[in-house]
């Protein structure tokens, strides 16, 4: 500005009167006036500045502030800056200042410098404005682990960090401008995904969602990812977008429920009020229920009442005292299948935190299974001890009808014998035999009896049946039988396995009074424990199947639980024996092999029949034609425990023309043969006997008679018995009870082998 004449002392004037901070200077920036607020403003007493240059006032002024002051006044130019200055007092202070250049009454340009406004609040603001938005960006970029996007209210991206970058694979200047829909896939389809997203987001309060995510470069990940709306002054301004990659977690997670799934048990977690958190895939197959259908429920669910009332109770009583009903391992309880069916668990439960929370884990087992099996084995062991007595029982009683038996015959022998007490006699020895037949049933039930194993084809022996099977049914029963299309080949007792077969088919016949269709197949198959056998003693593997069905009244469960006992039967009273099946029982446990009952009552009954091959079985010869029963004088060694049977083999063999040496067990007989000066032909001793049994015996007597002949008897075989059988090889054998021509034959028969 120009100032012509004396315009400059009315300049001078008003910088002096200025209400603002003003000063007025040559052009060597010398003081030629400074209002009051200068004055006090930077500290300085009133009238002390004039005449002194502003640079000795202010020395520390920047050489850019000097260059302002030069290029203003030189070019006659206006100047506006912003500075901070340090007041007299030390406090930092932001001025808005401005240059004015005046011109001299010589001619020459100085200057006027205002401070017209103090900007230091607005200028502190800005600059914590600016340190909060470095620290932002700093925090910003600085995590690494989260992609994070900030969007404006249209979706856009305005900010991309570095973790976004890592993980997303688009640089900040690839993506910021671009739209959310780039970041889900770029298509169409992504760009509306994108928007509903958004439109949730602002609606809801948030969208959360888990899954796989796909790189730039195609590759993918599995992340955890969230937006979020942002609001300004209550104003929708923005969102906020995060994705984590929590591939290792979700890897870990697959692993720990792959783990979980495989455990053969159903493991379960619940939190403190009982909601169901996990539940493995056992937990599916034993409770029927899929995890998306108890996840989130309370796990009352899965307990029958009043187990499932009282569980709640339990669970606040442990968590309010520490009452541990819930916590522990082996407490068996019951578990609620989801069609209504009741099934017993055991249960091992422990309780974990995760945080300041407690969780609770539980193990549950199914004990159907187990407890069948139990029962099972309670049935066998049952079975084992009836068998037991019922072959004890007919061991003795074989040895009473030995005697019956054989003094009836003796006394039918006799020539001058009363006709009518021949009569009597004939019914004694009849109903001898029909109690020998029960005590064989017996035997058979309790597998103590004999048993000549030769190689057999089943079908054969079926076939061979099929004529007298016939008879024993009445013509309103179809009789069909469907054989195994190849030999069926087995190793067993023919007697023994015929008995089985008639038995069944009896039994099957009595079940259908108003007739029906009764059917018998066979063929060969491999038993393995799913056939559900009941015999823990069966050899599982290959064996020929024998299977009898029927379309009769059948069977509940209570009945099937006791139709191999001895003695039970549905029959009226005086119409059965009830040891039909218990026969059928020990020929198959004797074999080494299982029966399988499957019936319910109205549906019919069905037998399958288990019995094993064994490989490299022997054929027996057919038995040699009878021959003369009469003794030569041989000498015959007898040896049993009971005095009564002795008595009664010793006169037998006498009648027939033997000489007889008795003893009453192994010892004695071993005595009796040292001190026994002739030949001993043969030693016919009973299997059974205390201190030592008949093939001990025979094996003693050989060591000092090595060509002595010996043939064993018995009506009951036990275990140690057996053993020393197979040790020893077979010996000739007569079965208890027997008849005085049956021992005599058999006796001559021994004798006469080559």
């Amino acid at each position: 500005m120009d100032h012509p004449g004396n315009t400059s002392d009315a300049l001078r004037r008003f910088v002096t009167d200025a209400p603002v901070a003003v000063a007025m200077f040559d052009r060597e920036m010398t003081y030629l006036a400074c209002s009051p607020r200068w004055h006090s403003d930077f500290g300085f007493e009133p009238g002390s500045l004039v005449g002194r240059c502003h640079y000795d006032v202010f020395p520390e002024i920047p050489e850019r502030w000097k260059a302002i002051h030069v290029r203003c006044f030189a070019g006659a130019t206006e100047r506006a800056e912003e500075d901070r200055f340090e007041r007299a007092d030390g406090r930092e202070q932001w001025l808005r200042w401005e240059v004015r250049p005046w011109r001299h009454p010589d001619g020459t340009v100085a200057g006027i410098i205002v401070y017209s406004e103090d900007i230091t609040p607005r200028k502190l603001a800005e600059s914590s404005l600016a340190r909060r938005e470095q620290e932002f960006r700093l925090l910003f970029d600085g995590i690494q682990d989260y992609a994070l996007t900030l969007l404006d209210a249209d979706g856009i991206v305005r900010t991309w960090n570095e973790g976004a970058e890592r993980l997303l694979g688009f640089a900040a200047h690839e993506i910021i401008g671009k739209h959310l829909g780039t970041i889900y896939g770029g298509d169409a389809g992504a760009r509306a995904q994108a928007e509903r997203d958004l439109a949730t987001a602002v609606t809801s309060g948030a969208v959360e969602d888990e899954g796989w995510r796909e790189r730039r470069d195609g590759s993918q990940f599995w992340g955890n990812g969230s937006l979020r709306p942002l609001y300004a002054d209550g104003r929708h301004c923005g969102f906020a977008k995060i994705l984590r990659d929590t591939t290792e977690r979700h890897r870990s997670t697959l692993m720990l429920q792959a783990v979980l799934d495989c455990a053969a048990d159903a493991i379960i977690s619940i939190d403190e009020s009982g909601t169901i958190q996990a539940f493995n895939r056992s937990g599916q197959r034993m409770f029927g229920h899929a995890p998306q259908e108890v996840i989130g429920r309370n796990v009352s669910m899965l307990m029958p009442e009043p187990d499932a009332s009282a569980h709640t109770g339990y669970l606040h009583r442990y968590l309010a005292t520490g009452e541990a009903r819930i916590i522990g391992s082996g407490r068996e309880a019951q578990g609620l299948r989801r069609d209504g069916t009741k099934f017993p668990i055991a249960l091992s439960v422990d309780q974990f935190r995760i945080g300041d929370r407690r969780y609770f884990a539980g193990i549950v087992r199914d004990l159907t299974e187990r407890n069948a099996l139990e029962g099972q084995l309670r049935q066998a062991q049952k079975m084992e001890a009836v068998g037991r007595l019922a072959g004890g029982v007919a061991h003795d009683f074989n040895n009473l009808l030995s005697v019956i038996l054989s003094h009836a015959e003796l006394l039918l022998l006799s020539p001058s014998l009363d006709p009518s007490a021949r009569d009597d006699l004939s019914e004694i020895a009849k109903a001898g035999q029909r109690a020998a037949q029960l005590t064989r049933q017996l035997l058979l039930f309790s597998r103590r009896t004999v048993v000549q194993f030769v190689r057999l084809d089943v079908n054969a022996v079926v076939t061979d049946l099929s004529r007298m099977l016939q008879r024993l049914l009445p013509e309103h029963i179809d009789f069909t039988t469907e054989l195994a299309p190849d030999p069926a080949p087995l190793e067993a007792d023919r007697g023994m396995l015929e008995q089985l077969i008639m038995n069944l088919v009896v039994n099957a016949r009595d079940a259908m009074p108003g007739g029906g269709a009764l059917r018998l197949r066979t063929w060969t198959t491999s038993l393995a424990p799913r056939h559900g056998c009941p015999n823990p003693g069966a050899r599982h593997g290959h064996c020929v199947a024998i299977e009898v069905e029927d379309d009769g009244v059948g069977m509940d469960d209570a009945t099937r639980e006791h139709i191999f006992e001895p003695f039970f039967t549905t029959k009226p009273a005086g119409e059965g024996t009830g040891l039909g099946l218990s026969t059928v029982f020990g020929i198959v446990h004797q074999f080494g092999g299982c029966i399988v009952v499957a019936s319910a009552p109205g549906e019919g009954a069905r037998f399958t029949v288990y019995l094993p091959i064994v490989e490299g079985a022997t054929v027996v010869a057919a038995p040699a034609t009878a021959r003369a029963s009469g003794g030569r004088a041989e000498t015959i060694l007898v040896v049993e425990d009971d005095a009564a049977v002795r008595a009664v083999a010793c006169n037998i063999l006498r009648r027939a023309g033997y000489e007889v040496i008795a003893a009453n067990g192994g010892a004695d007989a071993l005595a009796l043969a040292a001190r026994h000066a002739g030949r001993i032909a043969l030693v016919l001793t009973d299997v059974v006997m205390p201190g030592m049994n008949g093939y001990a015996l025979v094996a003693a007597l050989r060591r000092d008679h090595p060509r002595l002949r010996a043939l064993v008897m018995s009506g009951y075989i036990d275990d140690a018995a057996r053993a020393q059988e197979a040790e020893a090889g077979s010996l000739p054998f007569v079965a208890k009870p027997f008849t005085p021509e049956a021992l005599a034959s058999k006796v001559r028969a021994v004798l006469d082998e080559a």
